[in-house]
């Protein structure tokens, strides 16, 4: 093997906790220890300012593109591509090495390559008819490119760690920046930042006096996953809260920002999302943390329980009553969200469409949704006009079983990688990318998740850094 492929040092031996001498002082150390830029690479820049501006940005920057050939390429399309020169020049017998067999990124990185082989083939095969519509599908799967790229990138914990902890805590600035946008839109006259804009959801739940109808109407964001990256964030902080000691105040906090962040979209996805997340947490808590945990979470759940009787003028509880409305949504569906509904009619749609071929899928470009259900702002040329708002769906009515297969094995092999190592040394880093990938699988199956670009690259770039985590095992875990 020449020099390129060669592991960093201990990375060999049985025993990889001497992979990094300094792994351990830089899980424990000061909070600007985890955000220091010192030593970054080119790759590593561009990995994380995309990361940063993608989380705080969040639909706003997916929408951002230019036009090549009357062909909208979007600024993560482009991130990507310039990631791809910028590997290629630095280590091009490495790039080449994975692009011809599918080797140097571990397992998840083979089935990766395999994805991305799948979709050039179906690719190949619908260009002719569908055109554009087939160039979106192709860009949908070939986002798992982030992954061998940020893989190769990360060149020890320390860079894995230095990627997770902008992540989150970008997820918390967005956070921050939707609560101000949400308290400025409520003025009269006032338009906010510009982030977001507000809009009411109606709920058949009755409101606090009692009276059933439009009781729980609120008023919310347009789009409820204009907060998801600061669910994501919540996730892992949870993470944070339980283990990291040094700084649990400051991450109580952000913790707090992200929960009410979440309520102002009333986002079932994000609901559940969490809903698993605090499950996982719950399980890998050993008794010492299991009780601080239940306490915590209890908290939270009151004061959504308590919301429809709180005092309307009391700070927060306009959001408690759109959280309330979530979870009620969750768990009832139609019955109590009329929004919900249309949701299931499209599930219905791309079920049928996938089980006319359930091995392969129908491929791409081909419309999954009949065009009469699609509304007239979702056709006005949008990239995910059309989507079931399940990601699964989507990926096994296009690919199949195969496609669909070759995802979920690549998910479930970092996560199973990551809860090895927690298990071994309790590092709170593991289980804040566990926790992040687990609150993502739930998030996809209500929303548009591989279908929107950015969201797409942060999964595969979450699978990266929980991939090195694992790799470079080393840190002990904080107290």
């Amino acid at each position: 093997m020449s020099a390129p492929f060669a592991a960093p040092a201990g990375l060999n031996s049985p025993n990889r906790s001497c992979a990094l001498p300094n792994a351990a002082l830089f899980a424990s150390g000061s909070p600007s220890s985890a955000l220091s830029l010192r030593g970054m690479t080119l790759e590593l820049w561009l990995i994380l300012i995309y990361i940063v501006a993608a989380t705080v940005g969040d639909l706003k920057v997916a929408k951002l593109s230019v036009q090549v050939g009357g062909v909208p390429v979007f600024f993560t399309d482009i991130t990507l591509v310039v990631l791809l020169v910028t590997s290629f020049i630095r280590w091009p017998a490495r790039f080449l090495y994975w692009a011809s067999e599918g080797t140097g990124a571990g397992l998840v990185g083979r089935g990766v390559w395999l994805l991305c082989l799948l979709a050039m083939v179906y690719f190949a095969c619908a260009v002719p008819e569908y055109h554009l519509y087939a160039m979106r599908d192709l860009a949908i799967f070939g986002y798992s490119l982030f992954f061998p790229l940020t893989y190769f990138a990360l060149r020890g914990r320390e860079d894995a760690t230095r990627l997770l902890r902008y992540f989150v805590y970008s997820g918390v600035v967005l956070a921050l920046l939707v609560l101000v946008q949400f308290a400025l839109s409520g003025r009269r006259g006032h338009a906010g930042l510009g982030l977001i804009a507000a809009a009411t959801r109606y709920s058949a739940m009755p409101s606090a006096g009692g009276r059933s109808g439009l009781g729980g109407m609120v008023l919310l964001l347009t789009n409820d996953d204009d907060a998801a990256f600061a669910m994501f964030a919540l996730a892992a902080l949870s993470a944070y809260i339980m283990l990291d000691r040094k700084r649990r105040a400051f991450h109580i906090l952000c913790a707090t920002a992200c929960f009410f962040a979440l309520a102002t979209s009333a986002s079932r996805a994000g609901v559940v999302g969490l809903v698993l997340a605090s499950g996982l947490t719950f399980i890998c808590m050993g008794r010492r943390y299991r009780g601080r945990y239940s306490l915590f979470a209890a908290t939270c759940v009151m004061a959504v329980v308590m919301a429809p009787v709180l005092p309307g003028a009391m700070p927060g509880s306009e959001l408690l009553r759109g959280l309330r409305i979530s979870v009620m949504s969750a768990l009832g569906g139609p019955s109590v969200d009329s929004d919900s509904e249309f949701r299931i009619i499209r599930w219905r749609y791309a079920t049928d469409l996938w089980l006319e071929r359930p091995i392969l899928g129908v491929g791409f470009g081909r419309e999954i949704v009949p065009a009469g259900l699609v509304d007239a702002n979702e056709g006005r040329g949008d990239y995910n006009v059309g989507m079931p708002h399940n990601t699964f769906l989507f990926l096994a009515a296009r690919t199949g079983i195969i496609g669909l297969g070759l995802v979920l094995f690549c998910w479930l092999d970092v996560f199973k990688g990551l809860l090895g190592s927690f298990r071994r040394i309790r590092g709170p880093d593991e289980l804040a990318v566990m926790n992040i990938l687990i609150a993502m699988f739930g998030f996809a199956m209500f929303v548009l998740f591989f279908e929107r670009p950015v969201t797409n690259a942060a999964f595969w770039i979450a699978m990266a850094v929980g991939a090195r985590l694992t790799a470079y095992e080393g840190a002990s875990s904080v107290r």
